[in-house]
């Protein structure tokens, strides 16, 4: 074969693979946006029910500078305090959690912990004025036997063991401090046992970051639908009724939540207009929204 022939013969077929490639790669992006555009997830809203507030607590917090100044400044905080306000904020935290500053709600909460840190007889200063305690004398106290395990298998260089406890173990380490003292010698060790409490609280609902969409869903057909709806399950909640119902052949509500069914392209097109949000205002109303996409 002339060679002049097959080199224009190799460069025609080369040309005939590459446009067939570029063909196939261009059906394939296209199929595959096809795909994407048909593609569906789930709207998804739920009412934010506002918590009660509870003055009380709002007055208890005045005592603590240090939360009081994180309010408005954290969406979270903790800070230790004494542990004997530890029994009466547990009293006032049952008769709510929150406090609403600024449009913005805190859930606070509070816990206690008992612990021992182990000592060197040089940081003793009345050894013979030390009673020795038994296994028997310690068994019934639950977070010492934790935090004295904890000491047992300690790592090098560890001294401190704290374990979280309720009321009625701090009230019976309390007691037992009063009778024996706040160190301890067991098993030839000496150990100082400790008592604190921490308050913290996290922004549970931030109104001033709900956006308000009243009057912009006009062109969001569903998604005015899913608010209308959570709307109503909202008063139905009040009324006790928390069984599943059918929102046409679009979705479905039960138990508060709304679940329509979406376009992907439909949800990109929600959030170009509104951006990525997670709390709305709707006719004087807050929900929470989700747009749930399908995986990739």
């Amino acid at each position: 074969m002339n060679p002049v022939n097959a080199r224009r013969r190799r460069k025609i077929l080369l040309a005939i693979a590459l446009a067939t490639v570029v063909f196939l790669l261009a059906y394939i992006g296209i199929f595959a946006i096809t795909l994407l555009s048909q593609a569906e997830g789930y709207l998804v809203v739920e009412p934010v029910t506002l918590p009660p507030t509870n003055s009380k607590l709002m007055e208890k917090i005045e005592e603590f500078p240090s939360v009081r100044d994180a309010i408005g400044r954290k969406p979270y905080f903790s800070t230790e305090i004494p542990i004997e306000d530890y029994e009466e904020m547990l009293e006032v935290l049952k008769n709510g959690s929150c406090v609403k500053v600024d449009g913005t709600y805190y859930h606070f909460t509070i816990s206690a912990f008992t612990g021992i840190k182990e000592l060197n007889r040089t940081e003793i200063s009345n050894l013979s004025d030390l009673t020795p305690v038994t296994y028997e004398e310690l068994k019934n106290f639950r977070p010492l036997n934790l935090s004295l395990y904890y000491w047992k298998i300690r790592d090098v260089g560890e001294s401190v063991f704290t374990v979280e406890a309720n009321l009625t173990e701090i009230q019976a380490v309390q007691k037992l401090i009063e009778e024996k003292g706040d160190i301890l010698e067991y098993e030839g060790n000496y150990f100082r046992i400790f008592l604190k409490a921490r308050l913290g609280f996290e922004a549970s609902i931030e109104l001033d970051k709900c956006i308000s969409l009243d009057g912009k869903l006009d062109n969001f057909p569903l998604l005015k639908r899913g608010l209308i709806e959570a709307e109503k399950e909202s008063r139905r909640l009040r009324e006790g009724k928390h069984e599943l119902r059918k929102i046409d052949n679009i979705g479905e509500v039960e138990a508060g939540r709304v679940r329509i069914r979406m376009a992907v392209s439909e949800m990109n097109r929600i959030a170009d207009t509104f951006g990525y949000f997670d709390c709305v205002r709707y006719n004087n109303s807050f929900f929470r929204i989700v747009l749930a996409k399908p995986m990739d």
